[in-house]
């Protein structure tokens, strides 16, 4: 059986929701060899109305790179984190949690910045969590060094150009222009966590790609995951 949620509010795992009953729902059904999709908006209770698809911001429970991300993360004590591409800010919050001081969180597509912060608003009013409309690094103050960065990066090849960022290069770009600018927003023991799948092509790794502009990676956390999704979630360290 072929079984699709969709559900009005984002559902962030370790900080609960509204959709936690119908989430407990759709894992028990998957437990049992269905077929399950969870299909989430940002804002769609916003005063103009629905959202166009292309608007979508893609959910942290979607998958377990944000979830193992935020588990790597939590090894590291910053004083001052970034969280780069961060779509509903779920590792932004994360990274409160975990007593992060300074946390900034920043993306380039529009709906994800008025997401983030909605969910800060919801989740930790009183938080030193600053979000930003940015691509990359341009609108990042270029005075504050980071600690930790996480950037939960695309890295599956798809069709077109979407909003994640999964074109026919799988991220590459994006990887690469990151990589390039991030050391001139690095602390001098800063470090960058960044997330990869063995399902897809080698050339598309972070690894790879910072390997090749000089970067020390190691591999800190392998967690195979279900069938749907068979392969490790790798978060790479670089340092560099």
């Amino acid at each position: 059986m072929n079984v699709i949620l969709l559900q009005d509010e984002i559902y962030l795992p370790s900080l609960g929701g509204a959709t936690k009953a119908n989430r407990y729902l759709l894992q028990a059904l998957a437990r049992g060899g269905h077929t399950c999709v969870a299909l989430t908006r940002a804002l769609t209770r916003s005063p103009d109305g629905p959202r166009d698809e292309r608007q979508h911001v893609f959910p942290p429970d979607l998958g377990q790179c944000a979830q193992n991300l935020a588990r790597v993360a939590a090894r590291y004590q910053p004083r001052v984190a970034l969280d780069m591409g961060c779509g509903t800010g779920y590792l932004a919050l994360m990274l409160h949690r975990q007593g992060v001081s300074q946390v900034w969180a920043s993306d380039v597509h529009p709906p994800a910045v008025a997401c983030a912060r909605k969910n800060v608003n919801r989740n930790a009013p009183q938080a030193s969590v600053q979000v930003i409309h940015s691509d990359l690094f341009h609108n990042v103050p270029a005075s504050i060094q980071f600690d930790l960065i996480v950037f939960n990066q695309p890295f599956g090849p798809g069709r077109g150009d979407t909003v994640c960022g999964c074109g026919p290069d799988g991220g590459s770009n994006i990887t690469r222009r990151f990589l390039l600018a991030a050391p001139s927003h690095l602390s001098p023991q800063g470090v960058i966590l960044m997330a990869f799948s063995d399902r897809v092509p080698e050339e598309h790794s972070p690894r790879t790609i910072a390997e090749g502009l000089g970067y020390h990676v190691q591999t800190v956390l392998r967690a195979y995951y279900g069938e749907a999704n068979n392969c490790p979630a790798d978060a790479a360290r670089a340092l560099g």
